[in-house]
């Protein structure tokens, strides 16, 4: 390969890491500005008037965040346990109790309790079914990353271990309908474990960390790309020429 068929690939692949560092740090920038707002939703959620009747599909996005106060009782014989919650790094559960409020039913979030050592002993998540008044946030159901199919047998034995259960889902274990949204039980109300509610899981200055880690790589190359000319224009034959008649 000749001296300028190697600038030449040098360039190509300058441009090419630029634009893969360049474009990851601004998505990480449009991450972050997401889960800012997505923090600022949760916050303005806290302050605005209760709902005190259940909300429809289309009104749960718009609604998110937002408190209810419903009257009902829960179904303590179909509980759902969300598996391999992580809470300051011990290993449990988010414990799903449906919730009847005459006209539909919610899964109500009743928080995360420690899962036993032994995978076979599951936690006592018994809540009683006497008609009560609850409060709780309106929020999605939780969602990992990538979803992937799973079939839970209609014979599971109570409460049922999922990973990340949709509606769908629910509804089939359940066998009748619920709400597209839970409800995330307020700390302070009864029958409920461990509950710090926010918006995400993850800080937004993470991702700031990721994009100044990209952007970073970025200048890196530059720098890099800088110091390869230069040397590429030192080792340049015709700047060494030497004059092979001399001075006379």
């Amino acid at each position: 390969m000749n001296r300028y068929m190697q600038l030449i690939v040098a360039s190509v692949m300058l441009v090419v890491l630029l634009t893969v560092f360049i474009s990851a740090g601004f998505w990480q920038l449009r991450r972050a500005a997401e889960k800012e707002a997505l923090e600022d939703s949760f916050a303005t959620g806290a302050g605005m008037e209760l709902l005190y009747a259940p909300i429809d599909d289309a009104a749960a996005t718009d609604n998110r965040y937002r408190r209810m106060q419903l009257e009902g009782s829960f179904l303590p014989d179909q509980q759902i346990m969300l598996d391999n919650i992580v809470h300051n790094g011990i290993n449990g559960y988010e414990v799903l109790t449906p919730f009847d409020t005459g006209t539909v039913i919610i899964m109500v979030n009743r928080g995360w309790v420690r899962a036993n050592p032994d995978r076979r002993v599951l936690p006592d998540i018994s809540v009683g079914a006497d008609t009560r008044t609850i409060t709780g946030i309106v929020n999605k159901f939780a969602a990992p990353g990538m979803r992937f199919d799973t079939e839970y047998p209609s014979d599971m034995p109570w409460p049922r271990r999922m990973l990340y259960p949709d509606q769908e889902t629910i509804e089939t274990s359940l066998g009748t309908r619920v709400a597209p949204y839970q409800l995330l039980l307020i700390a302070g109300q009864p029958d409920g474990y461990t509950r710090k509610w926010k918006a995400l899981h993850v800080d937004p200055n993470t991702n700031y960390g990721y994009a100044f880690q990209w952007f970073s790589f970025a200048i890196l190359a530059i720098i890099f790309y800088i110091i390869l000319i230069v040397r590429w224009r030192r080792s340049d034959p015709t700047n060494n020429a030497v004059n092979v008649h001399g001075n006379e």
